[in-house]
């Protein structure tokens, strides 16, 4: 069954929003909102956290907690609790919310509004099994969310923002799994931040009760790529014994927005949990996951994947408290960084002295895309036992260059090269997804984030006005792309061309250049009464072979260090032939004669020279280290 906010009479809505959520005027007004009779201990929650809040001080970078963070650009202000959207931004929004279809049951928030509560199947709430929307949930089942309300205290720095969430909290979820009841389908929630200046507090409850097993899924989103917006989100998640918990999380905000994400997961004796964390969007992120493995026999695994590119911050803060013997937890976070933006890894593993035979792994992995990204790792170590196998790690390193360029090689462009390359370092977790269409909206997302910067001109795609001849690449052989294909020019190299179309990537001559409505070269004729006294100098042929390419690589042969040896001989009165000596990036390569007779046009074409003799040579052996500074920055490598 799905109920649409309208449906909801019993709750009101919110149609006028408040002013900003730092004003006394603003929380009284959202306090007066809740006349649950069934919580009068919620509505003193409330005011108890709104006057810590006042108290508590911004944070600083003198925090440790906050260390390499730029806790001193924070700011709270202009943000306010915004109205309900009207009726087709509402519709918009649910369509919109439909990622995943194969669901146990869903939930939709705009600007902590909800607007559609799909519920599960009757039989499994039968069983006993609650799912509500947080509202609901605080007068329906007042006594449960009392028992785990905000129950797990706030250990990595965000009191101030925790007391903040908990004085305005009113969206959100409670998902309760009673005792062995196994729920093979996600239940999906969507939390839009939409209104200009938007404050949200989503709040997640999950409590899962002995050997039951369920699988959860959050997505953080904005509207607009636009709208600025505070987003201060919570979850706890209650595990007991034997429980098996999933949940997977996808924060991709606009770059307006400041986000705060506060997990806390306490686990019981023998249970399994598994979370999952996708960050690509906001201005400034900040996530902090405290995992606690309360008593023997839990296995605890978290994993997070973050692109941040631009001059985004995120800021990650995790905390593997033993406390119990024979417990075993694994956090893998890992990194790709682009342009300018920052990442702060801070993760701390506490052993209690009775937490003996405990196994305990952190590590946190870097990429960077950029010579101005910055990667900050701090791991630790906190040990009370003294039988326990803990190692903690951190590696910062830049992208396989011989991968790269191998993909650059080929027509491929930067960002859409580094994109195949991140993948590759982040399967390693989007491979743990059970769901592939889970996994696969996943990679979508984060596929979305380089495509933004990745999309082709479409001034360099062209239609084939005629028939044109052109040369298979790498193979050399020769092949005529029919007319009306539809081609993309990837090089401009020298007078040639590199296209790649549905038949594969070919070279274009420049005397064909009008297939793809671009000028013909005119090939120009030597001058012979103009010959020089003295031969051509050494300078002047290398800097005539700057003009040819393989047609695979955007940079010329020279600064590629294609050309071994040039040397010029006599031949005739004033005239003289060139003996020159090329070799290839790689062996086989079918581009050779190609490139070699390349080589002797261009040579012949220097005044004076009226023959050229090109040799491909292997030895010795070309390497990227031939390549000249010139070529290694065309092409991205430093």
């Amino acid at each position: 069954m799905i109920q649409n906010q309208s449906s909801l009479e019993s709750h009101p809505v919110n149609t006028q929003g408040t002013g900003d959520i730092l004003s006394a005027e603003a929380f009284e007004q959202h306090l007066s909102s809740w006349s649950v009779e069934n919580a009068a201990w919620l509505r003193e929650c409330k005011r108890e956290n709104w006057e810590s809040f006042q108290k508590l001080p911004l944070p600083t970078r003198k925090d440790e907690r906050w260390r390499f963070s730029s806790a001193g650009e924070l700011t709270l202000e202009g943000f306010r609790i915004a109205p309900i959207p009207g009726d087709e931004a509402q519709q918009q929004l649910i369509r919109r919310s439909e990622w995943v279809k194969k669901q146990a049951a869903s939930l939709v928030f705009a600007d902590d509004h909800m607007l559609q509560h799909t519920e599960p199947p009757v039989e499994l709430q039968d069983q006993g099994l609650i799912w509500k929307p947080l509202k609901e949930a605080f007068e329906s089942h007042s006594d449960l969310i009392e028992r785990y309300f905000l129950s797990e205290s706030v250990a990595l720095g965000s009191e101030k923002l925790a007391a903040l969430h908990a004085a305005y909290c009113s969206s959100g979820y409670l998902l309760y799994v009673p005792r062995g009841l196994e729920i093979e389908d996600p239940f999906v929630v969507y939390h839009w931040a939409n209104a200009e200046q938007s404050a949200i507090f989503p709040h997640s409850l999950i409590i899962v009760e002995d050997n039951a097993r369920v699988n959860v899924v959050d997505f953080y989103l904005s509207s607009t790529d636009h709208a600025p917006a505070l987003s201060c989100a919570v979850n706890h998640l209650h595990a007991g014994p034997g429980a098996q918990v999933f949940r997977k999380t996808a924060q991709n905000f606009n770059e307006q927005t400041v986000s705060f994400q506060i997990d806390a997961t306490i686990a019981r004796r023998d249970a399994d949990i598994q979370t999952i964390g996708v960050h690509l969007g906001g201005k400034r992120a900040r996530a902090e996951q405290k995992v606690r493995l309360a008593e023997s026999g839990v296995h605890a695994k978290a994993y997070s994947l973050t692109v941040a590119n631009k001059e985004q911050e995120f800021d990650q803060r995790t905390l593997q408290v033993h406390s119990a013997p024979n417990a075993v937890s694994d956090l893998l976070y890992k990194n790709a960084l682009l342009d300018t933006a920052r990442t702060i890894f801070s993760g701390m593993i506490l052993v209690d002295e009775v937490a003996q035979q405990t196994d305990a792994y952190q590590t946190n992995r870097n990429l960077l895309l950029s010579e101005e990204a910055e990667a900050n790792s701090l791991p630790g170590l906190e040990i009370q036992a003294n039988d326990v196998k803990c190692s903690h790690g951190a590696t910062t390193g830049k992208l396989d260059e011989s991968a790269l360029f191998y993909m650059l090689s080929r027509g491929i462009p930067k960002p859409v090269a580094q994109e195949l390359l991140v993948f590759g370092f982040f399967e390693e977790i989007i491979e743990k997804v059970d769901s592939e269409e889970l996994a696969d909206c996943l990679r979508e997302l984060v596929q979305n984030k380089f495509h933004k910067e990745a999309v082709a001109p479409t001034s360099n795609r062209r239609v084939l006005k005629r028939t044109c001849p052109a040369t298979l690449v790498p193979y050399g052989s020769s092949f005529d792309i029919p007319e009306g294909t539809e081609v993309e020019i990837t090089h401009r190299l020298g007078d040639n061309f590199t296209v790649t179309c549905e038949f594969g990537m070919f070279r274009i001559n420049g005397e064909n250049a009008d297939a793809l409505g671009e000028k013909i070269v005119e090939k120009q004729s030597e001058d012979m009464s103009a010959l020089p006294d003295a031969p051509p100098t050494q300078e002047m042929l290398w800097e005539h072979l700057k003009n040819v390419y393989d047609p695979e690589i955007p940079v010329n042969i020279v600064d590629l260090g294609l050309v071994y040896h040039l040397e010029v001989k006599p031949y005739k009165e004033k005239q003289y032939q060139v003996d020159a000596a090329i070799t290839l990036t790689a062996p086989g390569c079918g581009m050779g004669p190609v490139i070699a007779e390349d080589v002797r046009q261009r040579l012949i074409s220097v005044p004076g020279i009226a023959d050229a003799r090109v040799d491909i040579v292997w030895d010795p052996p070309w390497t990227q280290d031939m390549i000249s500074e010139e070529g290694k920055m065309e092409l991205g490598l430093i």
